[in-house]
């Protein structure tokens, strides 16, 4: 009698085991392909780099910062996000004129970020632009958002700009918000006198006298 041949059975199994292999290989291959594309697609984005952007702004690496920032606007040219960063770094830097620009750019592409409006305000300010904060800041104020914020930087504008009557209704819609707030208080005790208000101008003196004398007490019982 013929004894029964392995042959066919371990050929069966080597084919089994081929294919086996050819398919785990082909797993591997679509993950690793779906990995790459992944990673494409986030390099393709601007959000990684503007991350790495911000990172080494506040890791004080400026250069890196605006090598990564580079990478990202090329990515995302119409991002208003990218020159948000961009002028957060310049902003960083104290280079305020190179801020003013990224800000505008971001604001022109719809950013409604506050944060950009209010550097935007403070850069104008640093650079002595007063005329530049006061338009600017009433737009904003109009547009709404932290109002109050905008009526400082418009009032410490007309302030330092000598437009003591106009400085006065912005000085006094920032104290509605803080009454206690001592330099508003003083640079609206000032514009009173300017302008010819003594009467207003001796109530805020002795408003801040109160507030000044409320102060040290609470420090004193703080034990400050």
């Amino acid at each position: 009698m013929e004894r029964p041949s392995m042959t066919r059975p371990r050929r069966a199994l080597r084919v089994w085991a081929v294919c086996l292999a050819l398919a785990a290989c082909a797993v591997a291959a679509g993950e690793y392909a779906a990995m790459r594309h992944g990673q494409a697609m986030r390099r393709a984005r601007p959000e990684m780099y503007l991350e790495d952007a911000v990172a080494r702004k506040n890791a004080g690496d400026f250069p890196g910062a605006l090598a990564a920032w580079r990478e990202a606007r090329d990515r995302g040219p119409e991002d208003p996000g990218v020159f948000k960063v961009l002028g957060d770094i310049h902003h960083r830097m104290e280079d305020w004129a190179k801020a003013v620009p990224a800000y505008e750019e971001a604001l022109r592409l719809g950013s409604a970020a506050p944060g950009v409006r209010m550097n935007l305000l403070e850069c104008y300010l640093r650079l002595g632009r007063h005329d530049a904060v006061i338009d600017r800041g009433r737009r904003f104020v109009e547009e709404g958002g932290p109002v109050a914020g905008y009526e400082r930087y418009i009032a410490t504008a007309c302030f330092r700009a000598g437009r003591f009557d106009e400085a006065i209704p912005h000085l006094r819609a920032v104290l509605e918000a803080a009454p206690d707030d001592l330099r508003i208080m003083d640079l609206l005790r000032q514009c009173c006198e300017r302008t010819g208000r003594g009467e207003e101008a001796a109530r805020l003196a002795g408003a801040i006298r109160d507030v000044e004398n409320r102060l040290s007490r609470y420090s004193e019982e703080a034990g400050l």
